[in-house]
């Protein structure tokens, strides 16, 4: 057996039509008066363009420092006292 679970929500409409309720007589709201349009603001007179600034001068280049000096170079032992045992290079040719 299929149990109809909408009939517990909603009952089955009876066939009697629902008789109108009366209207109630409501007054009509009497129709709001339109304002009066507002009257157009004057044009705002253009600004006045801003005069352009004096460009700015360029900055003198500034002097290149001087160079530092170097360490003073470390004196050397010399020449050394012991000859070059392999000797001068010979020339290829």
């Amino acid at each position: 057996m299929i149990v109809n679970l909408m009939d517990d929500v909603f009952p089955p409409v009876s066939p009697e039509p629902m008789p109108n309720p009366e209207p109630s007589p409501t007054p009509r709201p009497e129709p709001v008066p339109h304002p009066e349009p507002m009257p157009s603001p004057e044009p705002m007179p253009s600004p006045e363009p801003m005069p352009s600034p004096e460009p700015m001068p360029t900055p003198e280049p500034m002097p290149s420092p001087e160079p530092m000096p170097g360490p003073e170079p470390i004196p050397g032992p010399g020449p050394s006292p012991t000859p070059d045992p392999v000797g001068p290079a010979p020339a290829f040719g």
